[in-house]
């Protein structure tokens, strides 16, 4: 039997520095995004997330609270090509 310990997601053997990933709710195949997830996955700042969905810009679905927000990947996606700028 082993003994196991358990960290924000993370389980590790006792004795065993090698930290795994544990599947999680928040590891789903969902087709939304958290604003920081949304963020992490264009790179760049939550807040910024935040002002584009405020602004109109970024179709996104409010689930309650101010900033309580989900954005589809591929609304997303398709807003940073709509945004696009060509180097000339």
């Amino acid at each position: 039997m082993v003994n196991t310990a358990t960290t924000r997601g993370l389980t590790r053997d006792r004795g065993d520095d090698q930290l795994e990933n544990r599947s999680t709710a928040k590891d789903c195949d969902s087709p939304w995004l958290t604003p920081p997830q949304a963020a992490k996955r264009i790179g760049t700042s939550v807040q910024f997330i935040y002002d584009s969905c405020a602004a109109g810009g970024l179709k996104h679905v409010r689930l309650g609270g101010k900033r309580n927000i989900r954005i589809r990947i591929e609304d997303l996606d398709r807003w940073m090509e709509n945004n696009e700028i060509e180097n000339t």
